[in-house]
């Protein structure tokens, strides 16, 4: 009789933490919006939406600093089915402290991203520039774009923490010249 309790308690305590961690992921998605080509800067610039589908708030590191820098990422295929990843490439920090930005249930989170092939582009206006993690030539059109956020654990400093985790990609958005 006791190996049977046991047996049952190891499975609830080893399912558990999958079922509340497949809920988490599906309380928070991703799309694409807006991309365009800017052909002067053989650049795209695009919108990156989380969006809050669950009924309480999230809280995800904000981009500008170490903790939530690396949580975003971007792929392009190109024609030729090449591919090309792009990071944050922020890697130096002047000052750096974990800070969050809550989303609310029902709202999202719009962040401005451009994607260059050469580094040497400024950031302007609040948009996050992404440079390409191996040299790239050239973009061959269309072009099919998936962005990634990815928060592998949680952050805590003082008072201030995370509390989602999880993976999530966005749809793939076709973008012709």
């Amino acid at each position: 009789m006791k190996l049977k309790y046991y047996i049952i308690l190891f499975i609830l305590i080893c399912t558990t933490p999958c079922l509340s961690h497949a809920e988490q992921t599906q309380s928070l998605t991703a799309r694409i919006e807006n991309a365009k080509y800017q052909k002067e800067s053989s650049s795209i610039t695009l919108d990156f939406i989380l969006t809050n589908s669950s009924e309480k708030p999230i809280r995800i590191a904000e981009r500008w600093n170490s903790w939530g820098a690396f949580q975003w990422s971007i792929k392009i295929t190109n024609s030729d089915r090449t591919v090309i990843d792009f990071k944050n490439p922020q890697m130096a920090w002047f000052r750096n402290f974990l800070s969050i930005v809550t989303i609310e249930p029902g709202e999202e989170l719009h962040s401005h991203c451009i994607l260059i092939l050469q580094a040497a582009q400024s950031n302007e206006n609040g948009s996050f520039t992404f440079i390409p993690t191996m040299p790239a030539t050239r973009f061959s059109f269309p072009l099919s774009i998936i962005g990634v956020f990815a928060s592998p654990k949680l952050y805590k400093l003082g008072k201030v923490d995370t509390n989602w985790t999880g993976s999530i990609t966005t749809p793939a958005l076709q973008l012709t010249e």
